[in-house]
């Protein structure tokens, strides 16, 4: 499994800045132990674990950084993976009642219009009512928007009052076109995971 790091301007910045710091104290280091090399002087091995000391903590420093750089990203990626996955369920949940809802009303336009509503029973709401404050901000306005008018008009149409012909058949062009919206949704969720 390929894994992509990516390293922002700052970080990269910040990389150079202790590279070149690390190489001055590496450096001047150097020219510590040959001047006290130079006094005859005992404390060396003291100066030189010291050195050491600082120049294993930058090490240190720079690797936590690129981990928690990676940390960070990998639980980025794995947020937005659930957050998609989720908007998938719901929106597929919401298609299937949507779906079936199409077919009754548009295979009972007939019976609406001469007055009989007994059909009305078998449409559903329970998914978009259940789901409907679950869904992600992955989903476009215009799903969104176009799935709530339908919902409205559904209502209205289990209502007491009776919808003219008109409005029934404008239900019927407005459940086809939110359901390409999800559709279109969904496959933008599929191919965005």
């Amino acid at each position: 499994m390929k894994t992509k790091v990516e390293i922002s301007i700052g970080l990269l910045i910040l990389l150079i800045l202790l590279a070149i710091i690390l190489g001055l104290i590496t450096s001047l280091s150097g020219l510590l132990v040959t001047s006290v090399e130079a006094a005859k002087q005992d404390y060396i091995s003291a100066i030189i674990g010291s050195l050491g000391n600082v120049i294993g903590g930058i090490i240190g420093v720079l690797a936590a950084v690129l981990v928690a750089a990676y940390q960070i990203r990998k639980t980025f990626d794995l947020e937005r993976n659930k957050g998609v996955a989720n908007n998938s369920a719901v929106l597929r949940l919401i298609r299937t009642e949507l779906e079936s809802n199409h077919r009754l009303i548009q295979n009972f336009r007939e019976q609406y219009v001469q007055g009989n509503k007994t059909f009305l029973d078998l449409i559903s709401t329970d998914n978009w009512e259940r789901c409907s404050l679950q869904i992600g901000m992955e989903t476009s306005d215009d799903t969104l928007n176009a799935v709530s008018s339908v919902y409205r008009k559904i209502n209205l149409l289990k209502s007491d009052r009776n919808m003219d012909v008109q409005t029934y058949d404008r239900l019927v062009s407005d459940l086809s076109a939110a359901l390409g919206n999800v559709d279109n949704d969904l496959r933008l969720l599929q191919s965005n995971n």
